[in-house]
């Protein structure tokens, strides 16, 4: 089961050129910075400066309901369309996202409102916890939404899916929207994860989990069709067997953990093939 890569995008702290990127990674050139938070558990992370989503949005309002996951993901999934001239009618979208989206902080006052003598109280969270919480927040935490906002952005109606989960999850989408192009159910799939664990919520949910990479943050994106397709820069595979151990990929040390991005960067970068659940091999080709 075969399709080709014609287009790909990313969103690093190191950058979005695919090169360049590769390039600070083979040098060993650290792209961290000291975290935010004031005596946060995690020194340091990988921190993407914007992005910038003006003249991305149909709407400008619609950046208050995005997460910062969906404002990582929208950049690369436009460079990865690039300037396919297909029906979005007709085209897939397979999107990956952590297992339990934070909300940033954004409830925690309302959670605050909820402790009654040191535990939290059902009464105070139907009374002043409520009036605290933010109305739009849901629209945000929910995991289905990263796909929602690229979808509605830029008009794709075909064939969908969201996997949830670790660094698996990437994966799992760019296979979901693999054997969707190989078995026909769309022309072309557009694939892709964001995560961000950079902010308080997330670092003390980093720490928590025992965490012991950098936390990152960023997104990845392809674009997959048949493959006969011209302009393709690379092949993809799906591997029935179990994906060869290499170690933790090395551009951790210089981005940090990108989460569920973090193998579909990997095998970006500069993989053969890559597995934490489902298996992918990518066969370059001279553009790769």
């Amino acid at each position: 089961m075969r399709v080709a890569v014609t287009g790909v995008g990313l969103l690093t702290p190191a950058g979005t050129e695919r090169a360049d990127v590769r390039a600070r990674v083979s040098r060993g050139e650290s792209c961290l910075s000291a975290a935010d938070q004031l005596g946060s558990p995690v020194p340091v992370v990988g921190r993407v400066e914007g992005p910038r989503l003006r003249g991305l949005l149909t709407r400008r309002k619609d950046a208050k309901l995005f997460s910062r996951a969906a404002k990582l993901l929208l950049p690369p999934m436009i460079d990865a369309l690039g300037a396919w001239e297909g029906d979005r009618e007709e085209l897939g979208l397979f999107v990956g996202v952590r297992r339990e989206p934070a909300d940033g902080g954004e409830a925690d006052a309302a959670l605050a409102a909820c402790a009654v003598d040191g535990r939290f109280s059902t009464e105070a969270l139907a009374g002043r916890g409520r009036a605290l919480y933010p109305p739009l927040l849901p629209l945000k935490t929910l995991p289905n939404l990263n796909l929602a906002h690229v979808a509605i952005q830029l008009g794709i109606r075909g064939a969908s899916g969201t996997c949830a989960g670790g660094p698996a999850a990437g994966v799992a989408a760019l296979v979901q929207g693999l054997e969707a192009v190989a078995e026909g159910d769309c022309p072309a799939a557009l694939v892709g994860a964001s995560d961000s664990s950079v902010r308080d919520a997330f670092l003390r949910d980093w720490a928590r989990r025992g965490m012991t990479d950098v936390p990152g943050e960023g997104g990845v994106a392809f674009l997959l069709e048949p493959p006969h397709a011209p302009g393709a820069l690379a092949h993809l595979e799906r591997v029935r067997g179990p994906a060869p151990a290499s170690g933790p990929p090395p551009h951790r040390a210089v981005l940090g953990h990108l989460g569920c991005a973090d193998l579909l960067l990997h095998l970006l970068l500069h993989a053969e093939s890559v597995g934490d659940g489902p298996h992918v091999r990518v066969v370059p080709q001279g553009a790769w």
